[in-house]
């Protein structure tokens, strides 16, 4: 069995307008200055492709993973000294999707934001009152 299409996608700092808003193509919504993201995860099939964000709202495939599969768990590796940084710290949002990158995708989950319901971000999104996506971030004690 094949997963959905998913993206995984990582804010390194926190900062606004560091990294890029945009998601990959054909996603359809964006994230706010201060999730932009400087590190994207596209799985799809048995590949994973790590994208970076290279400045100025642009980004680029940095490498490809072979994915892992044993039973119905999925899993991708990605060396520790490509992505630096405490993975605590960083801002983080999950992109479930159905279709195929070379057809339009249309998102089917994600990662539940903290500051709204999951519901009322859907209604929101679905009638165009909000394009963005909030990420989620782990909450230090």
């Amino acid at each position: 069995m094949t997963p959905a299409p998913i993206d995984i996608y990582v804010d390194m700092n926190g900062q606004p307008n560091v990294g890029t808003p945009t998601f990959l193509p054909g996603r359809g919504f964006t994230t706010s200055a201060i999730d932009a993201w400087e590190y994207a995860l596209a799985w799809s099939g048995q590949t994973a492709t790590l994208y970076r964000t290279q400045g100025m709202g642009t980004y680029a495939a940095v490498q490809t993973f072979p994915v892992t599969v044993d039973g119905n768990k999925f899993r991708v590796t990605v060396p520790a000294e490509m992505m630096r940084g405490s993975p605590r710290r960083w801002g983080y949002q999950v992109l479930v999707m159905t279709g195929a990158p070379a057809t339009k995708l249309t998102i089917t989950d994600i990662i539940d934001p903290l500051e709204i319901s999951q519901k009322d971000l859907w209604r929101d999104l679905s009638s165009g009152q909000r394009s963005d996506i909030p990420f989620v971030r782990i909450r230090q004690k």
